[in-house]
């Protein structure tokens, strides 16, 4: 298992398949503990912003602006 803890960064104008912003992938076994942070203006055909299918916590985290599809 994987634990990351991340804070106060802005993750902006970023582009990818999955989770343009940040992608944690099934089948991991990862933690990720983010705090006071922004993640705005990312784009992805998946999770635009974020792409989280591990355990997470988010705590003052905004997520806005983010395209996916």
């Amino acid at each position: 298992m994987s634990n990351v803890t991340l804070s106060d960064l802005h993750i902006t104008e970023n582009y990818g398949y999955i989770g343009g912003g940040i992608s944690i992938s099934p089948g991991n076994y990862s933690f990720l503990d983010l705090s006071n942070s922004v993640i705005d203006y990312n784009q992805a055909a998946q999770g635009g912003g974020l792409f989280l299918a591990g355990e997470f916590i988010l705590n003052d985290v905004d997520v806005n602006n983010n395209h996916a599809g």
